[in-house]
């Protein structure tokens, strides 16, 4: 009987011990700091000769030209469009105000230190009537010119437009006396990771 319960103390020594003891063995650890996330950033910088302020309009007159030039100031590709958003809009005379839009035009200077988007002198609208221009559904953009031609408009680069504007000659009394003020609006967005396969999904 004594035997057995000294084997039985034993037994419980060595299980306390194996219990409490700690093992070792050879380790080590090794790290890398500094993991970093930093988000690009996206500017949309304006320039050129803008506003028009054209008054005493008659039938058959052409607006001085101006100018407007949009930069990517940023780091990241990016895709624009530009609309009108009518404030006043007397008679719906932009029904008779023809606006031509030129890119990169030989009279208007981009600003130093930025790259020409595009091709110079190209056309893009030919006497359309302001009110086609009206509102963000009527935006001229560059989508295509991103999706077909892969031309966003990369940083430090410059869009720069031309724009004439024409009071149509068929003007009769209707418009006499009438005023239209508008805001000239730009958006810009970044291309990547955008569905470059469908204007309409576009997040502006």
């Amino acid at each position: 009987m004594k035997k057995i319960l000294l084997s039985s103390l034993v037994v419980l020594g060595v299980a306390a011990l194996a219990v409490g003891a700690t093992r070792a063995f050879f380790s080590e650890t090794e790290t890398i700091e500094s993991n970093t996330f930093t988000s690009s950033s996206f500017d949309v910088t304006l320039g050129g000769t803008l506003p028009f302020n054209a008054t005493g309009l008659q039938p058959g007159d052409v607006v001085p030209s101006q100018c407007v030039e949009v930069q990517n100031t940023g780091d990241m590709d990016m895709i624009f469009r530009m609309y009108v958003d009518a404030v006043t809009n007397d008679n719906n005379i932009s029904n008779k105000l023809l606006v031509t839009v030129t890119l990169n035009p030989t009279e208007c200077d981009p600003s130093s230190g930025f790259t020409d988007y595009g091709p110079p002198n190209l056309v893009l609208l030919n006497k359309v009537t302001l009110t086609s221009l009206l509102g963000v559904g009527n935006a001229l953009d560059n989508f295509d010119a991103a999706k077909n031609d892969g031309w966003p408009l990369n940083p430090d680069f410059s869009a720069v437009y031309k724009i004439d504007v024409e009071f149509d000659e068929t003007a009769d009394e209707t418009y006499m006396n009438s005023q239209f003020v508008g805001t000239l609006v730009v958006d810009g967005t970044q291309w990547d990771n955008q569905d470059q396969t469908d204007r309409t999904t576009v997040v502006w």
